[in-house]
């Protein structure tokens, strides 16, 4: 049995787009859960639950027992010297 997929994302939004075109790409069936930031839809105590940090887009693994994952695109990863896989002592290899 496969794991069922669950995407909270707002359409207009980059980062949801991008999580999107990967899941087509890769031809991932998943059902999709439309988040309206400027409607508040991030602000309810539901989506707390869903997300403490109350952004978007939210992967989750809709199995029992399943854990949410916020997404991060690389933009916002936390990059240092030496912590990117094609650095080495903060120089490009």
């Amino acid at each position: 049995m496969r794991d069922r997929l669950r995407l909270y994302d707002y359409p207009a939004s980059a980062n949801c787009y991008k999580v999107r075109l990967l899941f087509a790409q890769l031809g991932l069936d998943y059902e999709r859960v439309v988040i309206d930031i400027f409607d508040g839809d991030t602000l309810t105590a539901a989506y707390a639950q869903i997300n403490p940090m109350r952004t978007t887009p939210v992967l989750e693994l809709a199995t029992a027992g399943a854990s949410r994952s916020p997404m991060r695109s690389s933009s916002t990863w936390p990059a240092t010297p030496g912590s990117c896989p094609r650095t080495r002592s903060g120089s490009p290899r």
